[in-house]
């Protein structure tokens, strides 16, 4: 199987159990071939069948495998595996949010010292009228990088 047909699979698969269909198996006979998917249900772990393969298989009619819906997806799943990745609780999340926050910690304290030194020029000099840098929260730096990947910019 080609590496373009298994990542169409993986996207049909994701459609399917985001419906709630139990999947065992699936299979991709190619785009000369009608019709070109199969999926196997996962009966057991079903509580009706007879609607679970027939929404199976409205999905299966209605797939788009074609590379521009593909690309779409692919472009898409950067950006959920970004947020998961910002959120998640595996170790490489956690290993990320860490450095993110030891960054964070000193761009707060850098701000602190600058402030000060901004107070002590507007003691100094009161016309200098020096506005002080604020910090942002931990949820703010959260809530902005997910702002930068939904919007595409973190690449």
């Amino acid at each position: 199987m080609e590496p373009a047909q298994m990542f169409i699979l993986h996207r049909l698969q994701s459609v399917l159990e985001a419906a709630g269909i139990p999947v065992a198996g699936l299979a991709d006979y190619g785009p000369d071939v009608t019709p070109r998917f199969a999926v196997t249900v996962d009966i057991a772990a079903s509580t009706n069948p007879t609607e679970i393969e027939a929404a199976a298989e409205t999905i299966l009619a209605n797939f788009d495998a074609s590379p521009e819906a593909q690309a779409i997806w692919d472009a898409q799943q950067v950006h959920v595996d970004a947020h998961t990745i910002i959120l998640g609780n595996d170790s490489n999340s956690i290993a990320i949010r860490a450095a993110l926050k030891v960054s964070y910690a000193s761009m707060v304290e850098t701000r602190n010292e600058i402030n000060t030194i901004i107070a002590f020029i507007n003691s100094q000099f009161p016309n200098a009228n020096l506005v002080p840098l604020a910090n942002r929260s931990w949820s703010d730096v959260v809530a902005a990088t997910q702002a930068v990947i939904a919007a595409g910019q973190a690449g």
